[in-house]
């Protein structure tokens, strides 16, 4: 995911569904995994297209909850105000390594080194890569994702 799309369409889909899930199940706790690689600088694939939160019909507290995901500096911390964005039903959210961009290589290998899934007893574990996730055949072909995909063995550990 990259910083500088925080708060678009995509975003406001992606924050009501995920609010939506942990207000009507049994789990307590969001656990937001980005997978932070570097904004892209004027040009292709920057800014240009995106589409603005306001044109995606989502709750009305969700909106606010985006507008601040725009404020300057963009910040993943922010995040952690999804569980309060609504009064009347809150839950935990925990941002995993929100400063930390994914890396490939030995950073790629560090940044999972501190992921630690049995600590995410009772909660939604979100993965936000920037693109998706690679398919097994693909990641067999190259053995390491590029830094804009989660990887088949990333995701199966």
């Amino acid at each position: 995911m990259k910083l500088q799309y925080l708060g678009d369409a995509r975003d406001a889909f992606k924050w009501d569904l995920l609010h939506w899930i942990c207000t009507t199940s049994l789990f307590s706790k969001l656990v937001f995994v980005p997978l932070l690689t570097p904004d892209v600088v004027k040009g292709k694939g920057s800014n240009e297209g995106l589409i603005p939160h306001h044109q995606f019909e989502c709750q009305n507290f969700i909106r606010p909850f985006l507008n601040s995901l725009k404020e300057k500096p963009r910040s993943l911390n922010r995040i952690s105000a999804l569980g309060t964005a609504n009064t009347q039903k809150q839950f935990q959210v925990c941002v995993f390594d929100p400063d930390r961009f994914i890396g490939s290589g030995s950073k790629r290998h560090d940044y999972w080194s501190d992921f630690d899934a049995s600590t995410f007893e009772n909660s939604v574990v979100f993965f936000d890569p920037d693109n998706g996730y690679e398919t097994k055949k693909n990641y067999e072909k190259k053995k390491t994702p590029r830094p804009q995909w989660m990887g088949h063995d990333e995701l199966r550990k």
